[in-house]
């Protein structure tokens, strides 16, 4: 492009968007952060990056630009304007349709055939349902930065191709949505025929939800924490590690007494990393800034403690839904009731906290994979037979029994519970046995079950995960990467268990702790050995869930290092 009577370079995308956003007879007038931040300038970066909440919050309006259709892509080349879309006009035109308050069966998208029951696709709107598709799965709902350009600014509008959307559609698209899948047309959805078109809707909806939410609740005033955000936007890409974090700062309104965290790229992104991760542990007073996968074979070089800060592709939706079932049962324990209290970060890599150890791990299962269902259960199989379980008794089992121990555990002890139209997640009860019984006979005798418990969605929650034994004979969930001698631990601060391995102590001499202060970082040194640990991950073990084996043990926590 010409810039200042200058050629300057710019991406493909946004060459097109510049394109298709300029206006045809007078100027107009945008920010683009691609081109008004010097990218090569650390300095100049870290200076912006910090404006950036408020550029976003005191603009106009925001244009959202989705990307051009590929279908127009080869020939705009040639021509002085590019073509108008018709897979966005589409698209756009039928989230209007769908945003209308009518019922499933009412909008003209769909029809029933005679007396039938099925819903099926009006021909005419076929395409349009193709186009919505293409528009679903455009990078751009993935990417880190394009976050505070949804939940800032006053208006925004969304921009595909040739065409534009106002906010309020998809608004009115994710809430018409919602509504018919859970509530009022939900026999309709069940029966729709093309059952990929209900995928792309809920994946739109999926997508489109904790965007609008976070909007939502700062347009309130709701106080939002960076863990907050980390929590929801986990899955969100980045070119620049650094940004996982930076691209979240201008939305953060409670940074409790910690003070806020000031970007610099001048830092590498271990430390920025594991400083935003060790402020989120002491805004919150607790160890929920530790959960998360630990599947990455090259995690940018952090440390054990820290998870995952980003998703593989060849994993993403695995991950994606093992993350969101996970985060809804840990909410429902409490392995330790207390304060996540003395906790330091030593030389910006090393979360030195108090920690309980519990049992150590004596024999490891087989590794459940995102396979098919008859693999599944054939591992299952094999959990059954290293536990020594032989039958499955017609009424429940006493809940200290082996059998107790591993039906809760394949569940995370929890199953769902529909209350007020909302699937919520309750603790499991003796009387739930009865429909697990079911489920576990068929497998015990090499059958494929009838059916899946509760819809076996926590069989997605056991991907990347085994059983194991302890050496007090206690039946646990833990990481694939388990292993005989790690350690199960309970955390000060964390509503879950840890397993831990431990690792040769080192003297830690003259290194710089940070506590977090107010004022900064404060400065001390340490010179006592403690051991250290290397985090596997998160897990579930029989009988501490609830608090009992702090409340058992609340002398036995001690310092420890992790990794």
């Amino acid at each position: 492009i010409s810039l200042d009577n200058q050629t300057f370079e710019v991406t493909e995308n946004l060459y097109y968007a510049l394109r298709r956003l300029r206006y045809t007879s007078s100027p107009r007038t945008m920010w683009i952060d691609a081109i008004c931040i010097n990218q090569r300038d650390n300095d100049e970066k870290s200076i912006q990056v910090n404006m950036m909440g408020t550029i976003y919050s005191s603009c106009q309006k925001a244009v959202l630009w989705l990307g051009e259709d590929p279908e127009v892509i080869h020939i705009s080349m040639e021509w002085p304007t590019i073509p108008l879309s018709s897979v966005a006009q589409r698209a756009f035109q039928l989230c209007r349709i769908l945003g209308q308050v009518r019922h499933l069966n009412e909008l003209p998208c769909f029809f029933t055939a005679g007396s039938s029951h099925e819903l099926t696709i009006h021909p005419y709107f076929q395409d349009h349902f193709e186009s919505l598709k293409a528009i679903t799965y455009v990078p751009w709902w993935t990417r880190i930065w394009i976050l505070q350009e949804m939940a800032l600014p006053d208006q925004i509008e969304y921009a595909f191709a040739s065409e534009s959307c106002p906010y309020i559609v998809m608004y009115n698209f994710l809430g018409r949505n919602v509504e018919h899948r859970e509530v009022c047309c939900s026999d309709w959805w069940g029966s729709l025929a093309e059952k990929e078109i209900s995928i792309v809707l809920n994946d739109l909806s999926s997508i489109l939800y904790p965007l609008l939410t976070v909007r939502y609740h700062l347009s309130r005033d709701i106080r939002l924490s960076l863990l907050d955000l980390r929590e929801q936007f986990w899955s969100f890409e980045a070119t620049d590690s650094r940004d996982f974090i930076y691209g979240l700062l201008g939305m953060v309104r409670d940074w409790g007494d910690v003070g806020p965290l000031v970007p610099d790229y001048n830092l590498p992104p271990s430390t920025v990393i594991c400083e935003a991760l060790f402020r989120c542990i002491k805004q919150s007073r607790n160890l929920n800034a530790l959960l998360g996968t630990r599947w990455l074979l090259d995690n940018m070089d952090l440390p054990s403690w820290v998870p995952d800060m980003r998703v593989s592709q060849v994993d993403r939706v695995t991950a994606m839904t093992y993350i969101d079932i996970k985060t809804v049962l840990r909410k429902r324990f409490g392995t330790s009731r207390l304060p996540c209290s003395k906790v330091d970060l030593i030389s910006n890599s090393i979360l030195r906290l108090q920690s309980l150890p519990v049992d150590t791990i004596k024999v490891v299962g087989d590794s459940m994979q995102w396979v098919g269902l008859s693999t599944r259960h054939s591992v299952i199989q094999q959990w059954m037979t290293m536990c020594g379980i032989q039958c499955w008794p017609a009424d429940p089992p006493p809940e200290i029994s082996i059998e107790s121990q591993f039906w809760r555990a394949i569940i995370n002890d929890c199953v769902p519970h529909i209350s007020a139209e909302v699937q919520l997640r309750r603790r499991a009860t003796q009387h739930d046995y009865y429909e697990m019984r079911t489920y576990m006979l068929a497998i015990y005798h090499g059958e494929a079950p009838a059916g899946l418990p509760y819809g076996m969605d926590h069989s997605v929650g056991l991907v990347g995960s085994v059983m194991f034994l302890t050496e007090s004979g206690v039946v646990g969930m833990g990481p694939a990467k388990c292993q005989s001698g790690d350690e199960v631990h309970v955390l000060r601060g964390s509503k879950v268990p840890y397993i831990l391995r431990p690792e040769t102590p080192a003297r830690l001499e003259g290194s710089c702790i940070r506590n977090g202060a107010e004022d900064g970082i404060s400065v001390r040194t340490s010179r006592s050995s403690i051991p250290s640990y290397s985090v596997i991950g998160d897990g579930f073990l029989y009988g501490i869930m609830d608090g009992e084996a702090e409340r058992n043990n609340l002398e036995g926590f001690r310092t420890v290092d992790l990794i």
